[in-house]
């Protein structure tokens, strides 16, 4: 369920949009309904909505300005609005859509229609971010909270362990690359050298010569003679 506000100052306005999302969207919980911007303001963010009609032009207190008041917020809005002339205000305000009065049932349903799509893209995007594995990364600045695939390799200087990322960026952290090789060995990640774990995902070539390099991102990283053949071994297993 998508729980929904309606916000207007007419009355009759709020019993129209109340019937048609009634009668033909059962998908929203209408929480609660106002025909006072200043009240509405005062008690939105206690009912938690996902969605807000909202119509721009009222007395006291426009929607434009109500919304203003609330930022920043993670709700929603659809305006409803009897002129158009506020369509490209309530777009650059963020709106995912602006309905004309005197609200009709296909437009509404269209454009609740499109507010779905745009929540299960953005619940997807959330979900794949939340099952993608990510390590935190301590130092001076903060907390990193470092999406594993982004990770290219890892580099050891005594104490200190620099993480070369797909953005081209570099990360610095005291902590030693054998705390980060105890973290990371469980994913796709093999210590090849005493100073380097590296990612077997973004491996683009392995070469002989000088003893045995990895190429990452135009990286040449070198394979400790002792670890060569075993890595040569799980990188061929790994890739299978």
């Amino acid at each position: 369920m998508i729980r929904t506000i309606i916000v207007d100052d007419e009355e009759h306005c709020i019993d129209v949009l109340e019937t048609l999302i009634k009668r033909h969207l059962p998908i929203l919980e209408i929480v609660a309904v106002y025909s006072d911007p200043e009240k509405a303001l005062e008690e939105i963010r206690a009912h938690d909505p996902d969605l807000i009609f909202l119509d721009i032009n009222m007395p006291m207190l426009s929607g434009l300005d109500l919304l203003n008041q609330l930022m920043p917020f993670s709700f929603k809005v659809i305006f409803t609005t009897a002129y158009d002339t506020y369509a490209i205000k309530a777009l650059k305000f963020g709106a995912v859509d602006y309905l004309l009065k005197p609200v009709m049932e296909d437009d509404l349903k269209l454009s609740v229609s499109n507010l779905i799509m745009n929540m299960d893209r953005s619940y997807n995007e959330i979900e794949r971010f939340k099952k993608i594995p990510k390590i935190s990364i301590y130092n001076n600045e903060g907390i990193t909270i470092q999406p594993i695939n982004e990770i290219l390799f890892c580099e050891s200087d005594n104490c200190y362990t620099t993480f070369y990322l797909t953005n081209n960026k570099k990360i610095i952290t005291s902590r030693s690359l054998k705390e980060f090789e105890n973290l990371l060995s469980k994913y796709s990640f093999y210590r090849i050298h005493n100073s380097f774990l590296v990612n077997m995902d973004h491996i683009q070539k392995i070469q002989k010569n000088d003893g045995g390099y990895v190429v990452i991102n135009e990286h040449k990283l070198p394979i400790s003679r002792n670890k060569k053949e075993h890595f040569i071994k799980t990188l061929n297993k790994y890739i299978e």
